[in-house]
């Protein structure tokens, strides 16, 4: 009976690492998956919907990633394909067409279609999918590294991104958080609705920043046709490049939390370049003499007051 229970214990042990893998995004950014999941580049990100077209001008690529069937749904859609022309759809709208032909109840109609697209959706792979976001190019000195300088600057924080002190970090937190509660609902058409919960804004082990948070979402095919399911996302500046992946799952989800966990390890455990960090401090130094020195001839020339001088130069150095 033992030596039945090692060998049960054994072949688990092979099926759970046959059945995962690292998918490399790119050289920088990858993920643990199962071995049946997939990515796919985005090439024309205004196809997905026009508001992430500043996403290229960032420099940030766009992936999709999920197993075979999210991938070949994606690539159809994107393409342009006319997806009612699927098979498992126009099986699905038979089925539904037959039931309504049966019943005179709108309720039994209702819920049998919600059970008959949970059954399609299960049965072709396409409950969970993400998308994500890989920076190509040095986040420093680039267009959105000023951009997110502009907006600290005016909350009145004067460091650089990567350089926020915990008190810096709360702070920015809760004004991002306040704003969230006031605009948490995003619909990107009629169909969708998402509901963002407040985020954390924190530091991980290497002291690299990092943005988490969970999302509802609501997806609305008629009236009495309603579907709610979760999200949730990680976006982090690791070795001066953006990572970033936005996750949701509809059906058979019990499992989604703790396998999202699993899925960004590799993103989490990147371990910041030393030198990269130390440039970035030395630059950063840099960047403070040079604020005191305008602020001192400001000062000098008459343009500043001694209290404004001193008011200036105490958040430079802070």
């Amino acid at each position: 009976m033992k030596f039945f229970t090692k060998i049960l214990l054994i072949y688990y042990l092979l099926i759970g690492n046959c059945f995962s893998k690292t998918l490399n995004i790119t050289s920088d950014f990858k993920l643990d998956v199962s071995n049946d999941v997939h990515f796919l580049k985005i090439e024309n990100i205004d196809n997905l919907s026009s508001d992430l077209e500043i996403l290229e001008e960032y420099g940030l690529s766009l992936y999709v990633v999920g197993n075979k069937g999210v991938i070949e749904f994606f690539e159809k859609f994107l393409n342009g394909y006319n997806l009612e022309e699927e098979d498992w759809i126009v099986e699905l709208v038979s089925k539904v067409e037959k039931k309504a032909q049966k019943t005179n109840s709108r309720s039994s109609l209702v819920s049998y279609t919600k059970k008959e697209i949970k059954k399609t959706m299960i049965k072709n792979n396409l409950t969970t999918w993400a998308l994500v976001l890989a920076q190509e190019r040095p986040f420093q000195n680039t267009e959105l590294e000023l951009e997110l300088s502009k907006i600290l600057e005016e909350l009145g924080i004067y460091n650089k991104l990567y350089n926020l002190n915990k008190s810096e970090l709360k702070k920015f937190q809760n004004i991002i958080n306040k704003e969230l509660k006031k605009n948490s609902i995003f619909s990107p058409d009629e169909y969708l609705t998402y509901k963002f919960e407040p985020l954390k804004l924190s530091k991980d082990k290497f002291d690299d920043i990092f943005i988490s948070g969970k999302a509802n979402i609501s997806a609305i095919l008629l009236d009495e046709l309603k579907f709610s399911y979760s999200a949730e996302y990680y976006l982090t500046l690791k070795n001066e490049k953006i990572f970033g992946i936005f996750q949701e799952c509809i059906f058979n989800c019990s499992n989604f939390e703790r396998k999202f966990g699993q899925m960004i390890n590799p993103i989490i455990n990147i371990n910041g370049d030393k030198e990269t960090k130390n440039k970035n401090i030395k630059t950063n130094n840099s960047n403070i003499v040079d604020q005191l020195n305008s602020l001192n001839e400001l000062y000098k020339s008459g343009v500043l007051t001694k209290e404004e001088f001193e008011k200036a130069k105490k958040k430079i150095l802070n």
